[in-house]
């Protein structure tokens, strides 16, 4: 598959930007993903998506990319279906298709960051983000639903149900064994008691359950007498 134009033109406008220091500290970083990384700085990488925003035939940026894409090529498009001015049908459609192509959470992670929309169409997205909590020979489509249900919904209503999810879940990859971590020590700072006596009815491995208490006692907001 080759880039269209406008995405080769944005190719040769991240590689113009390497840094090969800073792409040496990522590689070093991260062992997930497919490798390839340039090692663009994000502030340079957001003043792209910035211009781009001022351009016409940004929409051609959202056609499929090789699968050799670089990691700097994904975050692009990965911003632009959060900031994109469409409705939520066409929006959920592109996150569909982008989801498929996420082998990193650094990729996933600041995807989930910018589906700001989701905050506005609570259910539309809660429906939608479920059945990726049972994908289990997918874990960044796991770590999705995991990130997203962090961010946007770690409300009182969808806490049982995130719970019987968390339940089910594989831990056994790293990526998503912090994930579950970070969304039940997330549950927990919204809503301490439910979310403990949730915790101690599921059946989670010991791993990931210190791991959610140390994030739970990592956390500025519960009390020192709580991380006690």
């Amino acid at each position: 598959m080759q880039r269209n134009e406008k995405q080769a033109e944005v190719l040769k406008q991240l590689q113009s930007l390497v840094d090969p220091k800073y792409q040496e500290f990522c590689l070093n970083l991260s062992k997930d993903g497919n490798g390839r990384l340039l090692g663009v700085r994000l502030p340079k990488i957001r003043k792209i998506i910035k211009e781009l925003f001022k351009q016409e035939k940004i929409e051609d940026l959202l056609s499929s990319l090789p699968t050799d894409a670089y990691y700097e090529e994904k975050f692009v498009k990965a911003i632009i279906i959060g900031q994109l001015d469409i409705n939520e049908k066409e929006r959920l459609k592109l996150v569909k298709d982008f989801i498929e192509t996420i082998d990193c959470w650094a990729i996933c992670d600041p995807f989930c960051g910018g589906l700001k929309s989701a905050r506005k169409h609570q259910e539309v997205y809660y429906n939608f983000i479920k059945p990726y909590f049972q994908q289990t020979e997918h874990p960044y489509q796991v770590r999705f639903a995991c990130v997203m249900s962090l961010i946007y919904f770690c409300d009182d209503q969808y806490l049982d149900e995130i719970f019987s999810f968390i339940d089910g879940i594989d831990t056994s990859h790293y990526y998503v064994h912090m994930a579950v971590a970070w969304l039940i020590a997330t549950l927990y700072c919204a809503n301490k008691d439910r979310t403990i006596s949730k915790l101690l009815e599921i059946n989670i491995d010991k791993k990931t359950f210190n791991k959610a208490l140390q994030k739970i006692v990592e956390s500025h907001i519960p009390t020192a007498q709580d991380k006690e």
